[in-house]
């Protein structure tokens, strides 16, 4: 496993750890991959199926992690959670949201953007 990839994991965890213990998540599914693409994480808080990017940063600022989430990526992404839903339809019924967490580890701090993609990007179902 490369440094690069190492760091990735870190924030991976220290994202569903924070959810999880903090917020009370219920995490469904880490690194979820399809032909569409990747979700970092997926989590369920009461009827919200919320699909997130985990951007991990050991130095830079938090607006650079944040930008690096193109329009390119969004739809990726986008693709990957109506993949996931059309394979786990139970959860269909439910809505969905697309977070952006930035985990900065060179000052121990989670940056958490809730809805980042905007109202105009419900899953097609």
């Amino acid at each position: 496993m490369s440094q690069q990839q190492l760091v990735g994991q870190i924030g991976e965890w220290a994202c569903v750890s924070y959810f999880v213990l903090v917020h009370h998540y219920h995490l469904i599914d880490k690194n979820y991959r399809c032909r569409a693409g990747e979700v970092d994480c997926i989590f369920s808080a009461q009827q919200t199926i919320i699909f997130t990017e985990v951007k991990t940063r050991t130095s830079g600022t938090y607006e650079h992690a944040t930008a690096s989430v193109d329009i390119s990526k969004r739809k990726r992404i986008l693709r990957t959670a109506e993949w996931f839903l059309q394979q786990y339809p139970f959860y269909g019924n439910r809505s969905t949201r697309f977070d952006v967490v930035v985990i900065m580890l060179n000052n121990l701090s989670i940056h958490w953007i809730s809805d980042a993609f905007g109202d105009d990007t419900a899953c097609h179902r």
